[in-house]
This record gives structure tokens, C-alpha cells and sequence, in this order.
């Protein structure tokens, strides 16, 4: 073997490394970006139904996907903004409704990140176009007992909902024995 084969080899694969080191955090950089950027181009909510040709549950479906992967994203993310939430699991309710799993779990992911205004407004809507759902109100009950249970109207807020929960639940007994079960506001804290 030659010298320059000696010599050239090794340095030859050091540049490709470096080269390989330099292009993945350029792509890395321009991944941010476009995470960013990616939810610029979902639809104007008032053309949303114009341009899905009536297939708005399989949209819907595909955006809640979307919804999920972005919530996972944000919760490993150093920042974890959670910025486009709200606007997500808005735009999937749009398309779809009567999709309740969204209304539960996007309402529960709006609360877990402390965004409870947004939380408590995207579960009445929901119970406004599910009326018959016992979920939704259930739901309301466990952000006003985790997060909001320190302010004065959350107890009689938390007996409604449970009451509600109750006449929609063909199990009514276990919501009953929990509005019991809570005499005072003390229960609450």
C-alpha cells in the first residue's frame, strides 16, 4: 500500500464525518423551522368544509392524528408552548363535530398544560354538539377538582357537572354517591 493511500484514506473519512456532522445539524436547524412553519398552511376555517368535498370526518380524523404527534412533540420539547393546541383540536371539531374522543382528549390535553380558559370553553362546546355525552361533563368535573379547586365556585361547579354526568350516564349511582360524598367545600382541597 502507498503512502498516499495511508495517508488519504483516514483523511478522507474525516472529512466525509465532519461534512456528516456539519449537513445533520443544518438539517436539524431547518427541521425547527419547519415544525414552526407546518402549521401555517392548515386551512382557513371558513373555506374548510368548501374544499373537503365532503369528506371532513377522514380530515378530521387525519388532523386529530396530527394533534396527538404535535402534543407528543411539544411535551418533549425543552419549550413545550403548546401553541397550535387549541387552534388543532378546534379546527378537528369543526370537521367533525360529533368526534368526541376529541373533545375529551383535547380537552384534557388543553388542561394538563395549564390552559384551562381553553379547556373549559372547548368541553361546553362539546357538550353543546354531544349533549348526550356523560364524558365530556366528567371531564369538567376533574379540571375544576386538579386545577382549579382552590377558587370559591368550583364546589357547586363540580356538583353540576357530576349531575349532569349522572342524567347522561346509564350508571347515574356512582356520579350520585360522588355529589354525596361532597358535603363542603373542604372536600375539594
Amino acid at each position: 500500500m502507498s503512502y498516499r493511500v495511508f495517508v488519504l484514506a483516514p483523511l478522507t473519512v474525516a472529512i466525509a464525518i465532519a461534512f456528516c456532522a456539519f449537513s445533520q445539524q443544518r438539517l436539524d436547524a431547518e427541521a425547527e423551522n419547519f415544525e414552526q412553519e407546518e402549521m401555517l398552511y392548515l386551512p382557513n376555517k371558513m373555506l374548510l368544509k368548501h374544499f373537503t368535498a365532503g369528506l371532513n370526518g377522514v380530515l378530521a380524523d387525519i388532523l386529530w392524528i396530527q394533534t396527538v404527534a404535535y402534543v407528543v412533540d411539544e411535551f418533549f420539547n425543552p419549550e413545550n408552548r403548546f401553541t397550535w393546541l387549541n387552534h388543532m383540536c378546534n379546527m378537528t371539531t369543526d370537521l367533525d363535530p360529533y368526534f368526541e374522543g376529541v373533545y375529551v382528549s383535547g380537552g384534557m390535553f388543553m388542561a394538563a398544560t395549564r390552559a384551562d380558559d381553553s379547556a373549559v370553553q372547548f368541553f361546553k362546546k362539546g357538550m353543546h354538539k354531544i349533549p348526550n355525552s356523560w364524558t365530556i361533563p366528567l371531564e369538567l368535573v376533574k379540571v375544576h377538582v386538579l386545577n382549579r379547586r382552590l377558587r370559591p365556585e368550583s364546589p357547586e361547579l363540580v356538583k353540576h357537572y357530576l349531575r349532569m354526568a349522572a342524567d347522561r350516564s346509564e350508571n347515574p349511582e356512582r356520579f350520585l354517591y360522588w355529589i354525596d360524598s361532597l358535603g363542603t367545600k373542604k372536600d375539594m382541597k
